[in-house]
């Protein structure tokens, strides 16, 4: 009988050493574990010869306590206990990065890698507001225009081809807001509204090479402007003189001048758009506008005193964003005096 109870007493103890915790964990593997790293990236899309932060994520690993060694396109880049974020260099277009993090952790290893290929991309635009011909500047949004942001990928292959537009993906973002139906492989550019009065709009795109893996982003903000009225002398022989906007107060040495009035970033095509309404004065006399070329006056000062106070107040008949005005002092002399033109505030 007492053999018998020594026995059992036996086995129990076999039974409690083999299932004590030390020992379960050595046996206990988690499927996929030997994966569970990820990477997060600062910029996302790193352009060339951009500085990259790399930073080592892991749900199941203490990567705080763990061995962590880092290569970049084969050799050892770094390595520390701990080591989760690196900062590495990208190279020129069509180079690449081919980085390795290796960390072994109480309860195992494991390894995650990363190719970084630097790509950019540029982003062109410009409202279809008016302005004047041979303009050198960009023509701004004003309420009630339209907008063309244009996309251009500088995606360079290992090869060194360049990828073709066509090969890319577009997806455009108007404030954080996917523009689906704008979006899609070779939709390099888009037509929006404009931003709304006093407003602002951010408009991002996100390319991706539909072959090798290429991606970029590039983000612009786009702030509506106020319609701006600058007034021009014409010249008898050179024309409308453009790279001189007329002053507050102005001297012409003649009794007779015509002048044309601008109105830059307005969110028209021509100055005689039908729905524009202008109301010239001269002195506080109204002045009708001419039917043919709405944005022109003349004025002869040969029996008059030589100032001329010219106002104009302009607004559309359709777009209630838009009430422009302005005012300018014009002194014609008889004798010849000097003239004195302002600067024009848009010429570059």
């Amino acid at each position: 009988m007492r053999r018998i109870l020594f026995t059992l007493v036996l086995v129990s103890l076999v039974v409690i050493v083999a299932y004590t915790p030390s020992t379960a964990r050595a046996q206990f593997t988690i499927p996929g574990a030997e994966s569970a790293l990820t990477f997060s990236m600062t910029p996302s899309h790193p352009g060339p010869n951009t500085s990259v932060s790399i930073t080592l994520q892991s749900p199941l690993y203490d990567l705080a306590q763990s061995d962590i060694t880092w290569t970049v396109n084969g050799k050892i880049f770094a390595s520390d206990i701990g080591l989760r974020n690196i900062k590495v260099t990208t190279g020129d277009s069509g180079s690449s990065l081919f980085i390795v993090a290796n960390v072994s952790a109480q309860n195992g290893i494991a390894s995650q890698s990363i190719r970084i290929s630097p790509a950019s991309v540029d982003l062109l635009w410009e409202s279809d507001s008016y302005v004047p011909p041979f303009y050198k500047g960009r023509a701004l949004p004003s309420a009630g225009s339209s907008v063309v942001v244009v996309a251009v990928p500088h995606f360079v292959r290992s090869d060194g081809k360049i990828v073709a537009s066509n090969d890319i993906t577009y997806l455009w973002k108007k404030d954080g807001e996917e523009l689906t139906a704008l979006s899609g492989r070779g939709k390099a550019s888009v037509r929006i509204a404009g931003p709304l009065l006093y407003g602002s709009d951010t408009i991002s795109v996100e390319a991706i090479s539909n072959v090798d893996g290429l991606s970029g982003s590039a983000s612009i903000r786009i702030v509506d402007v106020e319609p701006t009225l600058s007034l021009y002398e014409v010249h008898p022989l050179f024309g409308v003189l453009y790279n001189n906007a007329l002053g507050a107060t102005t001297f012409i040495p003649d009794v007779e001048m015509s002048f044309l009035v601008v109105p830059y970033f307005a969110a028209v095509h021509s100055p005689a758009d039908v729905g524009l309404q202008y109301e010239w004065r001269v002195n506080d006399q109204s002045v009708l506008a001419d039917t043919t070329q709405p944005n022109s006056l003349t004025i002869n000062a040969e029996k008059s005193s030589g100032i001329a106070l010219i106002r104009l107040a302009l607004t559309h008949a359709t777009n209630f964003y838009m009430s422009l005005d302005n005012a300018w002092r014009v002194t014609f002399t008889k004798n010849g005096g000097t003239t004195s033109a302002g600067i024009d505030p848009f010429r570059q």
